[in-house]
């Protein structure tokens, strides 16, 4: 069970994370020269962050799931199995605790609310970084009247595609998942929409792997656009690197200094002598 509630809860928490660190750099960027806000950017607030994401989350799994328990029963064979006669197995499955005096979560409330904290960050997120692009060209536009320069014009303009092609890979990973448990939740009731319903819920692998390639690109996309990225790649995984390359044997000339004073001596004596001599 606690693993269930681990798993629902981070797969949540990852959509709601990424919306709140965008909502993060808004607020920064908009209020560049406003002190109070730097706090958004330490260690304390991020921590912080994590808590006010995971602590309801998981409070909403909890009160539901643990009115749950394990029950035993009896798995019949078909008779073109091969098992004898009245053959069964037991196993266990998860069934509402009738003796649990405490009615936390009913179902419907519970599936209401999943759905809503599943699709929420899929309609949030496109808000928010259209609100932070439109502050970066206010930021670029006054940077360009204050130099009369568009020397930072192509690094804003890696960070720009950096974020929508981020947003972009999240909304195509977020929507269907979110969406899938509005419709499963609509079609519950009726049984005309039974087979729609099982083939939503057959697709549900796949959007986990549209998930799952989401988080992936994330690497490739900031690598092959940021050059910040680059060079925070490169100085982690060069000197790992650099340890398994094999020592290349190397020769160096340099001049003897005592040579190179006798022969210093030789000029200065032979300058001497034809002064003399004249």
């Amino acid at each position: 069970m606690l693993s269930k509630i681990l798993d629902n809860v981070a797969r949540v928490m990852s959509a709601w994370l990424a919306v709140g660190i965008a909502l993060y750099r808004l607020i920064i960027i908009r209020n560049a020269l406003d002190s109070k806000f730097d706090s958004l950017s330490t260690l304390s607030a991020g921590l912080k962050t994590l808590l006010a994401v995971f602590l309801p989350l998981f409070l909403l799994e909890f009160f539901y799931r643990i009115q749950f328990k394990l029950a035993p029963n009896n798995w019949e064979f078909e008779e073109v199995c091969g098992y004898p006669a009245n053959y069964t197995v037991v196993y266990y499955e998860l069934k509402k605790d009738e003796d649990f005096k405490l009615k936390l979560l009913d179902k419907s409330t519970y599936d209401f609310v999943n759905a809503i904290l599943r699709v929420m960050p899929a309609l949030i997120l496109p808000i928010v970084t259209f609100g932070l692009i439109r502050e970066m060209r206010k930021g670029k536009a006054a940077m360009r009247k204050r130099m009369n320069s568009g020397a930072q014009e192509s690094k804003l303009d890696n960070t720009t595609k950096v974020i929508i092609f981020m947003t972009i890979a999240s909304i195509i990973s977020e929507s269907p998942y979110g969406t899938t448990y509005f419709l499963v939740l609509l079609l519950a009731n009726n049984r005309e929409y039974v087979f729609i319903s099982m083939l939503i819920l057959n697709c549900k692998p796949i959007f986990d792997i549209f998930v799952s390639l989401n988080t992936m690109s994330h690497c490739f996309i900031s690598l092959a656009i940021s050059t910040q990225y680059k060079n925070a790649v490169v100085a982690t995984f060069l000197p790992i690197t650099s340890k398994f390359k094999k020592p290349e044997n190397t020769i160096r000339v340099t001049q003897s200094r005592s040579l190179g004073d006798s022969v210093s001596n030789n000029m200065s004596q032979r300058r001497l002598a034809s002064n003399v001599a004249s």
